[in-house]
């Protein structure tokens, strides 16, 4: 049998200084760890706090935890890791998943797309959702770096402004920058549900709760979605309701050439945000790093 070779995963979890967010990024790092810590996948867990006093970093076993002044709502990971590179902390080669606190990691699941994910070898950012949606995804260490650039000098990012970033593919004035969306960095999916070669099982769809839950009698309601690719479920805020487009066949592209004609369609520029992405195509990494 062909050996088969992987890359070290940095699995990324940005977070905010506050109780409730803290004990949901404790929680995920627990879930992960039981999930990988037996071998088979060489990873290490950073997670990044805004909001915070000032820059701080401290590791214990496989995780480092970094704390930045910055609240950069779901972009915080990224300061994390430019001050982490400053500071020549991170691998050299590694594939980067990003994902939040509020991520929940399905059993058994998770396992086995970390492991599918660390024989890629990625060069690019490729979103996790098949609609490209919650800034989540997998890239390789040096696209982190070099989008972590783009976010100095910035202090502040509000809840709205965020989510005119995160269905942006253009730039969004962020105080006084001009800041990149990450869909314009790429318009590919990590969910195959939509390949030439589609999926094995159900565990690799994406899927939307269609009613809110109430979690622990808490007064705040959230909708949970889960996403295939990565093997994990996350609570989704709105503040409103919204409509999530099925794209049947001549609407699903399976290429660029197919993504760029349907951008003149007026259904699909009716919901621009939302549009189906293209299926990566995996490059499998040749030697071990």
């Amino acid at each position: 049998m062909q050996r088969k070779f992987t890359r070290h995963l940095l699995i990324c979890i940005n977070s905010f200084n506050s109780s409730s967010y803290v004990r949901y990024a404790l929680e995920l790092i627990n879930q992960i760890n039981l999930e990988l810590n037996y071998g088979g996948v060489k990873y290490s867990i950073l997670c990044v706090f805004g909001g915070c006093s000032g820059y701080k970093v401290c590791s214990f076993d496989n995780t480092t935890y970094v704390s930045i002044p910055q609240n950069l709502s779901d972009h915080n990971i990224y300061m994390g890791i430019n001050y982490c590179h400053s500071m020549s902390m991170l691998p050299k080669k590694a594939t980067c998943v990003m994902l939040h606190d509020t991520c929940m990691v399905k059993p058994g699941c998770f396992r086995k797309m970390m492991i599918k994910l660390s024989r890629y070898d990625l060069n690019q950012f490729v979103f996790g959702h098949a609609l490209g949606l919650y800034n989540m995804g997998a890239c390789d260490v040096q696209f982190a770096i070099n989008n972590s650039k783009n976010w100095i000098g910035i202090t502040q990012l509000d809840k709205k402004t965020s989510i005119n970033l995160e269905h942006s593919r253009g730039f969004v004035q962020v105080e006084n920058k001009q800041i990149p969306g990450l869909r314009s960095f790429s318009n590919h999916t990590l969910s195959q549900a939509n390949s030439e070669q589609g999926v094995k099982d159900f565990n690799e769809l994406d899927f939307h709760s269609i009613v809110p839950m109430r979690e622990d009698a808490q007064t705040k309601t959230k909708h949970v979605v889960f996403i295939g690719s990565l093997g994990v479920y996350k609570f989704s805020h709105s503040p409103g309701s919204f409509l999530l487009p099925i794209w049947v066949r001549p609407y699903a592209p399976k290429s660029e050439d197919e993504f760029a004609a349907l951008s003149q369609n007026e259904h699909v520029q009716q919901n621009e945000w939302v549009r189906a992405l293209v299926p990566y195509v995996p490059t499998k990494i040749t030697c071990e790093d």
